[in-house]
């Protein structure tokens, strides 16, 4: 058992002494670029403050209780259930014609 777990340890540096050295160089120098352009994405970002990040969820906030009273308006003055009851008779006349097909 011990045997084969150490000769799974060497397969990686096997197959990294087969790559000739030029592509080792090749794959460090990308892999260095890789690391400059994150870092250089990163270190571009800027961060919210904090008066930025209240004023995001305040809006939020304001827009859902808007959308919440709005909701609870319909409801209350009917307008949702003449809707669905529009729907309804929609969906019926367009599956009459269906049922008649069949029969």
């Amino acid at each position: 058992h011990n045997k084969l777990l150490q000769d799974i340890a060497h397969i990686p540096s096997q197959i990294i002494a087969q790559i000739p050295a030029d592509m080792k160089v090749a794959a460090l120098v990308v892999l260095i670029i890789a690391v400059t352009g994150l870092e250089a994405g990163v270190v571009k970002r800027e961060v919210p403050n904090i008066e930025q990040i209240t004023q995001y969820f305040q809006s939020l906030a304001d827009t859902f209780k808007t959308q919440t009273q709005e909701i609870f308006e319909k409801i209350k003055s009917g307008e949702v259930q003449t809707q669905a009851g529009q729907y309804l008779e929609q969906a019926k006349s367009q599956a009459e014609p269906l049922a008649d097909r069949k029969s």
